[in-house]
Order: structure tokens, then C-alpha cells, then sequence
């Protein structure tokens, strides 16, 4: 096949099937590149409650959990007392990564994105009006010619350009997943989450009725050579509950080892090309939310894509844009997983724990909420908050729209729970009650909403007592 599309995207996985999709959706003439067949195992098997109304609002959600079983709680044993965490509505999935990853797909070819699959990307060479792209595929070696190119092929993808040079920055201390997939009688029908001496454990019922059981490690766990995967697998899980739950089970195919360690890229896009999910940025596994997190990235990647492809006059802004977003992002993860990982700290002496909770040294504390104030309460402004033109992501392109810098934020504001705040403030008095100001907003935004965002600003500081 040598054909020519707008976009090229190689990696079939949640980031690169929703990138394809959202891009043709965009209306772009889109061929996408896996080298795998389809259904494959694949880690992730756990869906957290945001994929799914994510997946809804670009008309991805239907087929996607077949088969899935809804997560009513997970066993948690990570401070010093074992707890059950408990959701009511059951909003967490267990799926089979095969029929999902495959019914991702599905819906870009519905959206008509052209899949090239079984094929492999061994290379890409640019030229004037963008790249060539060489596949190996069961007929042979092709070409296709793209304007722009999207690498979706994870953190060891290996597309060999020049243009796509630079090396992956750790951003926590190097950790492995060491796992394997058991079947027998009796095995667990909810997630569990363990910390235990020099690791953490993570079991995962799998639709099929197998179960994947995981062990965090960091490389001195794995360093004796003379001992087989399966050996070293059974021997870190054996003081957890996990490791007894398996205790009368057999593994199902071989027990592997994949690195874990968070990192993002330090050269994540370019005037057409960019990557996305795990070939931009991996979080610490604790989050348990990479399916996310990968429907995240493509979103915004697409945004940044057509406006590079389709405003060319905002380059320059969009690159930044994007590059600034992936590092806030990970940033913010590192102080959210360090601080996990310091509350086991306290149970567990050995270095595993010192070095993941050490990053606390290294980023700023947010200033903790404030406790509810009454709606009588007369308030003002805080003049701690400014206001700056930032870069966002708009429902098509990036562009510009007034954030807000205040304390008790990561960074610059523009929404609040996707509602545009600049103009929210146009509407704010001198002094003001959480009820009146909320009363003010309604003309914009429904009052229970308006009434949360002003309880919002309050708990992070932007309203203060007069």
C-alpha cells in the first residue's frame, strides 16, 4: 500500500487508537500502524472511573466493556490496619485489555481512520511536506506519506528518525513490574493493593477468570541471576495476601519483567510530529489509572496536532503549550505518588520506601484546603490572584484564554471543573457571600455547580475574609 494521509499514527493501543480517532473526527484523513495482532494481553487491565465518560463524550464507549466486571471495592493493605475501599456505584471496571484495545479500534475505523495491522513501523524519514513512513507487513515492505506523524508506540518505541532524538528523563527512582498470570480455584474477585517490606503488590482478576498478580520492585530485587522469573515473582509476593492467594495456583504462560520507572520525554513534539501516552510520559504505577491517563494524552495531542497542522501562526505557543503540560502533569503526580509511598514509609524501613518518598523533598506542598466557611461570611478577592494569557486547550485548537495565579494552585487556572473562571470574576463584587457570588454565576453555569466553585475558591484561598 502507498497511499497518502494527513496523519500517520503508529501504536494501536487506548493512546493511539483515541488519537487516530479524535483526529479523524477532526477531519483528517488518518492511517494508523500496529505491529501486533489484536486481541493481546496487555497490562492495564483496570479502568478507573473516569475512562468511561471520557470514552462517552467522543462516542468511544460502546462495545468497550464487554465481558468487564464492575471493581465494588478493593482490598487495601498499605498503612499499618488492612481496609476494604468501597464504591457504591461500582464505577471502576476490570476488562480484558484484548477486547478493549480491539473495540477502541473498531471505533476509529467507524470514524475512518485506515488500519494498517499486523504491520511494523521501521522507520521514518522526513521531507518537505512531512514523512515517509516504512512498514513491514505481511505482503512485504510499503510506504505511506503523512503531513504529520504521531508516535503512540509507548515508552520503548523505536521509530528511527532523527527529528524524534532525545532521551527519556526518569522522573522517580527506577521500578520494575514483575508479573505473571495464574488459574485455579478460589482466586480473588476483587482488586487487592499491598505494601510489604522491599515492595508493593497489586492483584487483578481478570475477566477470562485468570489472575494477573503483580510485584513493585526496584532493581536489586531482580538482580540474582541464578533464579528463573516465576522463582523471583512467587518469592516477592509470598508475604502478601496476593502471594497466598496464588499459593494453589499455576501460571498461566511465562512470568515477565517490565520497566515501571516514571518518566516523560524531553522532547515530546515538534512542528509535526508529537507523541503521546506512554511515548510522552509514564506515571508511577500506584495510580493504577495508565488507561486514563493514555485517553488523557490523546485528547490534548489530537487538540495540539490540528492546531499545528491547521494554524501554523500559533506554532511556537502550541509546542510550549504542550511541553509545559506534560511536565505540570508530572510533576504533580510525583508529589501525589511520593506522598503515598511516605505513608507506607512508615511501616517499612528498607530503601525501597526512603526512595520513593524522598521526593517530597523535592516539590512544593499545595496549601491545604480551608474548612468550610458560612454563607453569611462576608468575602473578598484575595490580591494574591493575578491574571496572565496562558495557552489552553480549546475544543479544536489551543489558544489563549485568561488563567489565574494564586497559591493554592498547581499552576495557572483558566477552569475550574471544565467552567471557564476569567468570566466568572467578571461578575464577582468587592465584597461578597459564597451565596451571592454563586447567585451572580448562575446566569452562566448551573447554581449547584456555581455554588462548588465558589466553596472551591474558598478551601484553596482565591476568597479570603474581608
Amino acid at each position: 500500500m502507498n497511499a497518502s494521509f494527513d496523519v500517520a499514527v503508529v501504536g494501536g493501543g487506548p493512546s493511539g487508537a483515541i488519537a487516530a480517532l479524535r483526529m479523524a473526527q477532526l477531519g483528517h484523513r488518518v492511517c494508523l500502524v500496529e505491529k501486533s495482532r489484536f486481541p493481546r494481553r496487555h497490562l492495564g487491565e483496570s479502568l478507573t472511573p473516569g475512562v468511561l465518560p471520557m470514552l462517552a463524550s467522543i462516542g468511544a464507549a460502546h462495545g468497550v466493556t464487554i465481558g468487564a466486571a464492575r471493581v465494588e471495592s478493593v482490598s487495601v493493605h498499605w498503612e499499618r490496619e488492612a481496609t476494604q475501599r468501597r464504591d457504591p456505584g461500582a464505577r471502576g471496571w476490570l476488562v480484558d485489555r484484548g477486547v478493549f484495545d480491539a473495540a477502541l479500534l473498531t471505533h476509529a475505523r467507524a470514524a475512518g481512520v485506515v488500519v494498517c495491522q499486523p504491520a511494523a513501523a521501521r522507520r521514518a524519514s522526513p521531507h518537505e511536506d512531512g514523512w515517509v513512513l516504512e512498514l513491514d507487513t505481511l505482503h512485504g515492505a510499503t510506504r505511506i506519506d503523512a503531513r504529520f506523524l504521531m508516535d503512540a508506540g509507548g515508552r520503548g518505541s523505536r521509530i528511527c528518525v532523527r527529528e524524534f532524538s532525545g532521551a527519556r528523563v526518569h522522573t522517580g527512582p527506577r521500578t520494575f513490574a514483575i508479573h505473571g498470570y495464574f488459574r485455579g480455584k478460589n482466586l480473588p474477585t476483587q482488586p487487592s493493593l499491598e505494601a510489604i517490606e522491599n515492595a508493593w503488590c497489586w492483584g487483578v482478576p481478570i475477566p477470562d477468570g485468570s489472575y494477573n498478580a503483580l510485584a513493585f520492585v526496584d532493581a536489586d530485587s531482580l538482580r540474582d541471576r541464578s533464579a528463573s522469573t516465576e522463582t523471583k515473582l512467587i518469592a516477592l509476593l509470598r508475604p502478601s495476601s496476593i502471594g497466598s492467594a496464588i499459593a494453589n495456583a499455576a501460571l498461566d504462560g511465562p512470568a515477565r519483567v517490565v520497566d515501571a520507572t516514571a518518566s516523560i520525554h524531553a522532547c515530546p513534539v515538534g512542528l509535526n510530529w508529537l507523541r503521546v501516552g506512554d511515548a510522552a510520559m509514564t506515571l508511577d504505577p500506584l495510580s493504577s489509572s495508565g488507561v486514563q491517563k493514555a485517553i488523557q494524552s490523546a485528547l490534548a495531542g489530537a487538540i495540539v496536532a490540528n492546531t499545528l497542522l491547521r494554524h501554523p501562526e500559533d506554532r511556537a505557543l502550541t509546542i510550549r503549550f504542550y511541553e509545559e503540560h506534560l511536565s505540570a502533569a508530572s510533576s504533580r503526580h510525583a508529589r501525589w505518588a511520593a506522598q503515598h509511598y511516605s505513608v507506607a514509609a512508615e511501616r517499612f524501613s528498607h530503601k525501597f520506601w526512603r526512595d520513593r518518598s524522598a521526593a517530597l523533598d523535592e516539590v512544593n506542598e499545595p496549601i491545604p484546603p480551608r474548612e468550610p466557611v458560612s454563607a453569611s461570611s462576608e468575602l473578598r478577592v484575595s490580591a494574591a490572584a493575578t491574571w496572565r494569557d496562558v495557552p489552553c486547550l480549546g475544543a479544536e485548537r489551543v489558544e489563549l484564554r485568561r488563567a489565574m495565579d494564586h497559591p493554592g494552585f498547581d499552576g495557572p487556572a483558566a477552569f475550574l471543573g471544565e467552567v471557564e473562571l476569567a468570566p466568572l470574576f467578571e461578575l464577582v463584587p468587592p465584597r461578597f457571600t459564597l451565596t451571592e457570588v454563586a447567585a451572580r454565576w448562575t446566569a452562566r453555569i448551573p447554581a449547584s455547580r456555581a455554588l462548588a466553585i465558589a466553596q472551591r475558591l474558598w478551601e484553596r484561598g482565591v476568597f479570603e475574609p474581608t
